[in-house]
């Protein structure tokens, strides 16, 4: 603005002295010009007295001097000249100052000489005879004139030129200094010009406005920055470059990114191929969506575009940890799979020794071992059913029903009950401890005792034996009531140890179908175990042994009270 101002004043100050000079030379010349009219025709008065007084002798003195007298006669023919011999002279009969006095009396006219540097000056008058008399005197002409004085206007104009240089960066400078000093956070407090003050008000509330919506746009930005990173999935905001804006921790993370990724290529610095083939395809227009299998686990992710009249602004890219449905869903397929099968093979012999009965070719003598196959096989699918239907329960994670629970009377409940089935397969059953209360479901925390010591007796080996010991264990980090159950059979590899819990795993099929087991017991265990916060270790050495050790945490009891 400074430059603009300063042009203004210097190239206005420059062209109004120039026009100045040009008008005042012009002036001035005017002014000579009249002035050596007017002094020509005084002389013209003094030169006709002269030649009425003296005659020839007269004009004989006019010969030194610098006028110029021409006598002529009413056809233009030159009578006489004081510097000139008038045969040599042309006819003045067309000459401008003898016509206007051949018609008017008196007559005027200037016109330049053989040359641009003199200018000669004419004044005629008709004599009492009917000549014409004529003066004429010869000067510099204006060009001569402004030749002779450019010399000094040159030196006039540089130094003029000088001054308004100085005196329009000086001027430029003090009248942008108060809009250089102003204050935009306060302009209405900046005393400036008077004409200045309606754009100080408008830049005044413009001023306020701008605040207004810079702390409206920097409260979004923290709402979205703590909204972004207080979601559990990853966040990314591209731009119409793919560049990236913003980056939640989650996202982060998951792709091992630090700060200084921001604002950079995202397609540059993303290390899974597949998210950034969706991103690729988001920039032509259309939403994606794909589960990603991406460091052991499975994300869905998807990328929405930004379209602004049909041109893409960028993508916003949301990663989800879908790990945990993927697993259920797959936990869900293969319990399915595994529900079939195992409803199966009891419904085919079911079926099979039914149609063996029906059909009457079986002999009287087969016929009670049919019907006690039958049975077998029905109550191996009911407790398979019984057992899915306690899963089905136990995955709701509800306990309803919670009182105190003596483990070491539970305990002797479930051996007693277990008696004659240990005793059948000639195995030594042992209760030792003390009582240990918790706070439980009676349902759950016994069919957890119930599988644990009925595993023990099915998977021990004959004349083996079962220790059932149930302790208290105490802690200044916490206090839990511990059930340890142990037996001599046939012990489980390590590579089995971590699957022995899934639905419908088995260690030994062969034996467990023989054993009348669903493989579901101790998914049961394991469940049950979660819902009452509880524990399970399993400790074993093939052919050995194996130690199921529950802890559970422990609740005071009054040893006096009724229960």
């Amino acid at each position: 603005m400074t430059k603009k101002i300063f042009y203004s004043i210097f190239s206005v100050s420059t062209l109004v002295f120039l026009l100045s000079m040009l008008l005042t030379f012009n002036a001035l010349y005017s002014y000579y010009s009249r002035v050596e009219e007017q002094r020509l025709e005084d002389n013209f008065n003094l030169v006709e007295q002269g030649i009425k007084g003296h005659g020839e002798e007269y004009l004989e003195n006019m010969k030194e001097s610098d006028l110029r007298l021409t006598l002529i006669s009413p056809d233009g023919k030159v009578l006489y000249d004081t510097k000139a011999d008038v045969s040599n002279v042309e006819n003045h009969e067309a000459r401008e100052e003898v016509k206007e006095a051949i018609e008017t009396g008196t007559g005027k006219s200037s016109r330049f000489s053989n040359t641009l540097t003199h200018m000669a000056y004419y004044y005629a008058k008709v004599l009492g005879d009917g000549n014409v008399l004529r003066l004429s005197v010869s000067t510099y002409s204006a060009i001569a004139l402004f030749m002779a004085i450019l010399p000094p206007l040159i030196l006039i104009f540089l130094a003029t030129l000088a001054v308004s240089m100085f005196l329009a960066i000086r001027l430029s400078r003090r009248i942008v200094a108060p809009l250089n000093e102003l204050d935009l956070d306060h302009p209405e407090a900046t005393h400036s010009y008077e004409e200045l003050e309606p754009l100080m008000l408008r830049l005044c509330l413009q001023q306020k406005q701008i605040k207004s919506q810079k702390e409206e746009i920097e409260d979004r930005a923290k709402e979205f920055h703590v909204i972004s990173n207080a979601v559990s999935e990853g966040l990314i905001l591209l731009g119409p470059d793919l560049n990236v804006i913003s980056i939640n921790p989650v996202a982060r993370a998951i792709l091992n990114w630090s700060e200084e990724t921001k604002h950079q290529p995202f397609l540059d610095f993303c290390p899974c191929k597949p998210i950034s083939q969706l991103v690729l395809k988001a920039k032509e227009g259309s939403k994606q969506s794909e589960i990603i299998e991406w460091q052991d686990e499975s994300w869905l992710t998807e990328v929405s575009p930004v379209l602004h009249a049909q041109e893409f602004q960028g993508c916003v890219l949301l990663m989800i940890n879908v790990t945990s449905q993927q697993q259920a869903e797959k936990m869900r397929r293969e319990f399915t799979g595994n529900v079939s099968h195992e409803l199966k093979t009891p419904l085919q012999i079911i079926s099979g020794y039914s149609e063996l009965l029906c059909s009457g070719l079986t002999s009287m003598e087969d016929v009670p071992k049919f019907s006690e196959q039958i049975l077998r096989e029905s109550r191996r699918m009911t407790a398979l059913i019984n057992e899915i239907l306690t899963l089905s329960y136990l995955d709701e994670a509800v306990n309803e029903e919670s009182e105190p629970i003596d483990l070491y009377a539970l305990s002797q409940n479930i051996i007693d009950e277990l008696a004659m089935q240990a005793k059948k397969e000639k195995i030594h059953m042992k209760l030792d401890g003390s009582p240990a209360w918790i706070q439980g479901n009676p349902a759950m925390v016994r069919s957890i005792l119930f599988n644990l010591i009925d595993n023990a007796i099915k998977y021990n080996r004959p004349e083996g034996s079962i220790r059932v010991q149930v302790s208290n264990s105490q802690s200044e980090e916490k206090r839990e009531a511990i059930v340890r159950i142990e037996d001599t059979g046939l012990g489980i590899l390590p590579s089995e140890q971590e699957r022995i819990f899934e639905r419908f795993y088995r260690v030994d099929k062969s034996r467990s179908r023989q054993k009348g087991g669903t493989g579901l017991g101790l998914s049961i265990v394991k469940h049950a175990l979660r819902i009452h916060n509880g524990r399970i270790e399993l400790s074993s050495v093939p052919d050995e042994g194996s130690v199921f050790t529950v802890s559970f945490p422990m609740v005071e009891m009054d040893t006096n009270s009724d229960q």
